[in-house]
């Protein structure tokens, strides 16, 4: 009589390559170890709804061996010249997921702005920074919960209009 597994107990079948399956159990525990997050421009204009915001266009590197999920959760803030930004921020767009190994992909998060922000952002000179060391991302495994990821890098307000 010829058993069918379900892909459940499939899913439990031992690995064919043991070391490989060792380096990724050990990945899943760590994921922000194997992921790189960094800025790569930005981009602002007024919205015709009204208001302000700049879009900040990040990479996401997969350096591990396992396809990495980038959640739409966005915890913390970005600061510029040390100053948090006030306004909503979201994610505007993604590649669809997965990242899978050894791929990069681009996703934007806009950043609306308060007149607070565009007074902090409009008397500061073209040398200080946006900093997003305080911004955080989820990522995770297909099989992993979230885990926490912050991008590196710092961007000037070079090349946005003026506010």
């Amino acid at each position: 009589m010829k058993r069918y597994l379900s892909a459940a107990a499939k899913n439990k079948e031992e690995c064919p390559d043991k070391e490989l399956h060792k380096l990724a159990e050990g990945q899943k525990r760590n994921l922000p170890a194997f992921a790189a997050i960094e800025i790569r421009r930005i981009d602002n204009q007024p919205s015709s709804q009204g208001g302000h915001y700049i879009d900040f266009t990040f990479i996401l590197f997969n350096k591990s061996v396992c396809s990495i999920f980038l959640e739409d959760l966005i915890e913390g803030w970005i600061r510029f010249s040390n100053h948090p930004l006030n306004g909503l921020r979201k994610m505007h767009y993604k590649v669809v997921n997965p990242y899978t190994v050894g791929l990069h992909q681009h996703f934007t998060i806009r950043q609306w702005l308060t007149q607070d922000d565009i007074g902090l952002i409009s008397e500061k000179t073209d040398t200080d920074r946006f900093q997003f060391d305080e911004l955080k991302f989820a990522i995770k495994t297909a099989q992993g919960g979230p885990q926490q990821i912050s991008p590196y890098g710092s961007i000037t307000k070079v090349g946005i209009l003026v506010l």
